[in-house]
């Protein structure tokens, strides 16, 4: 009987650009931190949508500010980022506003709202991008 594979859990307590980041590099990485064989259960829990998490949310209103302009926010990876695992470029916020129509100049301040948005589509690249072998679960609730 051949060996099962072996099998690994982890958690992710929050949903929102860390956890999101947190969970991009985690799926990034997956075949540098595990046996080639082994299988990876995430396990995201926050009661709000995940990427956008609670500060975040897409339901505020549109005159609450970030404090950084749309050009310097991303939370993908490039060639300027000295990190472990390998990189995984992405859009900034601007560059994804720009791709989605969003009336965003590089040097505009986005509404909370639109940085949700941008992070939801961030998260769910993070989860279409990882491997077979990784499933993520996300838990609509609180962490006690």
């Amino acid at each position: 009987m051949p060996a099962p594979h072996p099998e690994f859990s982890l958690a992710i307590v929050g949903a929102g650009p860390r956890g999101t980041s947190v969970l991009e590099r985690l799926t990034a990485s997956v075949d540098e931190l595990l046996p080639a064989d082994a299988r990876l259960t995430v396990h995201v829990v926050d009661p709000c949508p995940p990427g956008a998490g609670g500060v975040w949310r897409t339901d505020q209103a549109p005159e609450l500010l970030m404090n950084t302009v749309a050009s310097q926010v991303t939370l993908y990876t490039d060639d300027s980022v000295d990190c472990a695992g390998p990189v995984r470029p992405g859009p900034s916020l601007y560059e994804w506003a720009a791709r989605h129509d969003v009336p965003l100049g590089p040097d505009d301040y986005p509404s909370r709202a639109q940085y949700g948005r941008y992070l939801r589509q961030v998260f769910a690249a993070a989860v279409a991008a990882a491997p077979a072998r990784v499933e993520v679960v996300v838990h609509a609730t609180r962490a006690v």
